[in-house]
């Protein structure tokens, strides 16, 4: 028998490069990665992956060690093999990564932290949102080591990391990968650049995409509202807290949120506040901003002297409260700087106190984070706005951050591609270019708490939150580039189709906003463009095979927005509901009145059913609600006081009337609860009300056993209408709010297809019969 031995070196080599296609510069395999005994939880991790994810690339079966025992090898992360080739992380910057080659090794080390986990007492820094224990693995603390492999795997593997889990990561096989002389270097630009958009203990597979994609930070920023911390004073030392019509404001006096505002020119106060931040900063060495900011919805201050001199009532919007609770936070971080004088207190720039105020030049050791949703910066004048107001706190303060809103995955916006990464990278270009921005905070969870576990909508979500992540690491990258290559890589046959998908759906929307930043979904997702976009992703099924992975992730997007869709036909459906009060006299009675009953708040079937009576006669308006309720003996009925600012928490009966259809800014609010308490208040603003407003409504409730039933009787006189002959129309909207079942829902009568309750625009009409 004759033996081709060429024939069998061949297989031989194959098989080996079959078995370790890893490979170095010169063609070696690499066999093992060294990790220190001593390695800290994200190195061991970044072992972990680089282990992984290479195997899925090229089949290599790299062992993790501590000692290396045959070369080439890769060592992940610092260890005594690293120092006696002269390579430390010691000299690179926070965050910062090194990947390198020599002549028998492939190194990837960073910046990493070693202390204990870096969480915050409040949401949304507390462990169960920043933190997972299974992967051991935080949103927070100098992770360079673990970047660095995500960058080796992604410039070396061509790894991409679309969307948290499998069906987002991008991975291209090869029957081996040869790795390069090189030397890569990177940090972020900014250390500060946490996306709140799930629970990273209860989604590993968000807590790991954070990291892979390029989220992190060295450090928490806690810049939120923080007053309500004082409510432990609150027995103690009651003079803390802002006078409100003589009294102490412990709850709703001055803030929408409940928790209480606070004299802010007591100088004990201040005392005080500096006090507890020093024991905080003492108490965590690692961290340097502390939060110092009003509780949200201000919408007075203490009425004490001292106060109220601070007030600028003639100032602009956004500086009413601005001189009270700038001047009151650099008082308190003057005192914080005497013991740190490295540290800051962090204020939030928002609502009444966005502005800065002219009479002070200087904070130092105060840090602002400037409240801005991003995707309205397509607009120019308000952008214009927002980046006048970010130069002049520039020139005030050391430090800033923003916390960027990235909400439009929320009602009436929910499931809609709502893509503006156009304006992403111009507005973190602009950012960019400003030495004194330190990062940002982006609010990106769902809308309620059920929703918080992953990300709510990842297909309408990740591209936003992807193109940010990559610009956070080079501001300088070209975003054509960046979505030609996403749109190849992750829809492959389908990449024409689903471009045009995303970039028509971003364009329509910036037309809209640049003329009017208060477009409504139905003004963009017209019927003629859902039908053309709906168009796109059907030329994408078409193009990919079915089962591929390019075909499940158009799916995904198809799901979404399916949903979105519907949701805007069946809204333009109904329309703006419409209802003729009857004259109520002893014969015109409710038995004798036609009930319209509620819509799901999208336009949907609800149930259990709510239905609504409504009359009037020439001093007051009458309504009638029955409320189906099958488990009866489970609905939440807490509050028994009036004006309890938590009783929409319960199961209860919601009410908004403008009296004047035309002017529907002026409108007031009554909430009914199953004991019959009553909540009534004029509304200032979407997020602020005025509880001192009386209905003087006479309310009667009822509970049977299938059901309850509530009746109001208000006079017209309450709402500003004293002509007994008037017979115009009211803007109103009624909901039911109900506590039974997974989670708390909400019916109304005129679907509004928002989340907030307050949407005076697609209120319903009353129309009083002559």
């Amino acid at each position: 028998m004759k033996f081709n031995f060429s024939l069998i070196i061949y297989i031989a080599l194959g098989v080996i490069s079959l078995q370790a296609a890893l490979l170095d510069h010169t063609g070696k395999p690499y066999k093992e990665i060294v990790v220190a005994t001593d390695a800290t939880d994200s190195v061991q991790l970044a072992a972990k992956e680089m282990q992984e994810f290479c195997h899925k690339i090229c089949a290599a079966n790299l062992k993790i060690v501590h000692v290396a025992t045959q070369f080439p090898v890769i060592f992940i992360g610092e260890s005594s093999g690293l120092k006696k080739r002269g390579l430390s992380a010691e000299k690179l910057p926070r965050e910062g990564y090194l990947i390198k080659t020599g002549a028998d090794y492939l190194a990837i080390l960073g910046q990493d932290y070693k202390g204990r986990v870096l969480l915050g007492p409040i949401n949304p820094w507390r462990s169960v949102e920043a933190y997972n224990s299974k992967l051991k693995l935080a949103a927070f603390g100098d992770a360079g080591t673990l970047t660095g492999v995500y960058e080796f795997l992604r410039q070396i593997g061509k790894v991409r990391f679309y969307l948290p889990g499998k069906l987002g990561t991008v991975i291209t096989s090869v029957p081996n990968l040869t790795v390069p002389k090189l030397t890569i270097s990177g940090a972020p630009k900014v250390n500060y650049r946490y996306p709140w958009f799930s629970m990273f203990e209860h989604s590993p597979e968000s807590a790991l995409w954070a990291h892979r994609v390029g989220f992190g930070g060295k450090a928490p920023v806690m810049i939120m509202h923080s007053y309500r911390e004082f409510q432990k004073y609150r027995d103690s030392n009651p003079e803390y807290f802002a006078l409100a019509d003589g009294k102490r404001a412990f709850g709703s006096e001055c803030v929408a949120d409940g928790h209480g505002h606070l004299c802010l020119t007591n100088p004990d106060v201040i005392k005080q506040w500096a006090d507890d931040i020093i024991a905080y900063f003492e108490a965590h060495p690692d961290v340097d901003v502390y939060p110092l900011s009003p509780n949200d919805g201000l919408t007075r201050i203490c009425e004490c002297q001292n106060c109220q001199a601070e007030l600028r009532p003639a100032a602009p919007k956004g500086g009413k409260f601005s001189y009270h609770i700038w001047n009151f936070t650099g008082k308190v971080a003057a005192l914080v700087s005497k013991r740190f004088p490295n540290k800051y207190v962090g204020c939030l720039a928002y609502e009444h106190y966005q502005s800065p105020p002219p009479e002070i030049t200087y904070l130092p050791n105060v840090a602002i984070m400037f409240c801005v949703r991003r995707s309205l910066l397509a607009n120019s004048g308000t952008s214009s706005r927002i980046h006048a107001e970010i130069e002049a706190w520039s020139g005030k303060v050391d430090r800033f951050y923003l916390w960027s809103y990235y909400l439009d995955h929320w009602l009436p916006w929910t499931n809609l591609p709502i893509v503006f990464i156009d304006t992403i990278e111009k507005e973190l270009k602009y950012l960019f270019r400003n030495p004194k921005f330190s990062g940002e905070f982006i609010e990106a969870e769902g809308q309620h708490h059920t929703e918080y576990n992953q990300m709510p909508t990842p297909g309408m979500q990740h591209l936003n939150l992807y193109v940010t992540a990559r610009l956070y690491w080079n501001p300088q990258l070209e975003l054509a580039t960046l979505i030609d290559e996403y749109c190849n890589l992750f829809y492959g046959p389908a990449a024409a189709p689903m471009k045009s998908f995303w970039l028509t759906a971003q364009q329509q929307r910036s037309a809209f906003v640049a003329k009017n930043p208060k477009c409504t979904p139905e003004e963009v997702f017209t019927p003629i463009l859902i039908t053309k976009l709906n168009g796109f992703l059907n030329q994408a099924l078409e193009t990919t095979p079915v089962a591929s992975v390019y075909r499940n992730r158009v799916e995904l997007i198809r799901k979404e927005f399916s949903i979105g869709a519907k949701r805007l036909t069946r809204l333009e459906n109904i329309g703006i509901q419409k209802l003729d009060l009857p004259l109520m006299n002893r014969k015109k009675t409710f038995a004798k009145i036609k009930p319209v009953k509620f819509f799901g708040k999208n336009g949907e079937s609800y149930t259990p059913s709510t239905w609504l009576y409504a009359g009037y006669d020439r001093q007051y308006l009458y309504f009638k609600f029955i409320c189906f309720e099958p488990e009866i003996a489970k609905i939440r009925k807490k509050i028994t006081s009036n004006d309890d600012g938590t009783i929409w928490e319960d199961d209860s009966i919601e009410i908004y009337i403008c009296p004047d259809e035309s002017k529907r800014a002026k409108c007031y609010q009554l909430v009914i609860n199953v004991n019959g308490a009553l909540f009534d208040a004029k509304v200032l603003n979407p997020a602020a009300r005025d509880p001192l407003w009386n209905s003087n409504a006479k309310i009667n409730v009822e509970k049977q056993a299938n059901r309850w039933v509530v009746e109001v009787r208000l006079p017209f006189a309450s709402i500003g209408i004293n002509d007994p002959n008037f017979t115009g129309n009211l803007a109103v909207n009624f909901y039911r709010n109900r506590s039974v079942g997974a989670k708390a829902t909400a019916s109304c009568w005129s679907p509004t297809g928002a989340r907030a309750h307050y949407f005076p625009d697609k209120f319903g009409v009353l129309k009083l019969k002559k």
